[in-house]
Order: structure tokens, then sequence, then C-alpha cells
């Protein structure tokens, strides 16, 4: 099994202190920040962690997007199923962060060749 790579372990890190924060400093203006930070770019980073993207360009703009479809899609289940609570959406994008951040990248195909 290989080590845990630097990005893998910055998600583990930041999901860890954005849950501590929500628990121990819920109304503080530095968990505000924080949470709007890694719900920006958490979820897709992992995503991107996933599939190897070399391209800095392409990397940041599916981090945020994936980001913030997660959220949405994720904050539209809990009002469809009229069950909202922040808390709750919370707990569901932090757990689905730890989760992609805990697989293994996929493979690149070789036949590919290097991005243009």
């Amino acid at each position: 099994m290989k080590p845990p790579t630097a990005v893998t372990l910055l998600l583990l890190a930041a999901a860890g202190t954005v849950a501590c924060m929500l628990r121990f400093a819920p109304g503080a203006m530095a968990t505000t920040i924080a949470v709007i930070a890694f719900f920006s770019a958490g979820p897709g980073l992992a995503v991107v962690r996933l599939l190897a993207i070399r391209d800095l360009v392409e990397a940041l703009t599916l981090m945020f997007g994936v980001s913030l479809a997660a959220d949405v899609i994720v904050a539209e289940a809990f009002v469809q199923a009229g069950a909202w609570s922040g808390n709750a959406a919370a707990v569901v994008l932090l757990a689905l962060t730890v989760v992609l951040a805990a697989l293994p990248p996929f493979p690149r195909d070789p036949s590919r060749g290097a991005p243009e």
C-alpha cells in the first residue's frame, strides 16, 4: 500500500478541522470562513485527485465546479426530503470528502500520452 499523498493528508486535516470548528465554535466568524472555503473546494479537490488531472486550470475549474455541484445536490436533497439541517448537510459533505480522499487515484491510461 502506498503512503498517502500530501493532498490526501490536506483534505483529511481540513475536514477534521472544519468538523471540530462546527462542533465546538458554531457561531464564530472563523468557522464561517473555514466552512465556506472548505465546501467551495474540498469535495472537488478529492475528485480531481482521483482523476489525476495535471493541467492546473482544468483542475481548478473542476475542483470548484464539482464542489459547488455537490453542495447544491446535497442541500436540494435535504430540502426535497423536507428534512433540511445545515449540520446534517455538513456531515454528509464532510463524509463524502473523506471517503473520496481515502480512495486510491484511478490509474492513468498510458496510451493517452501527455496532456496538450
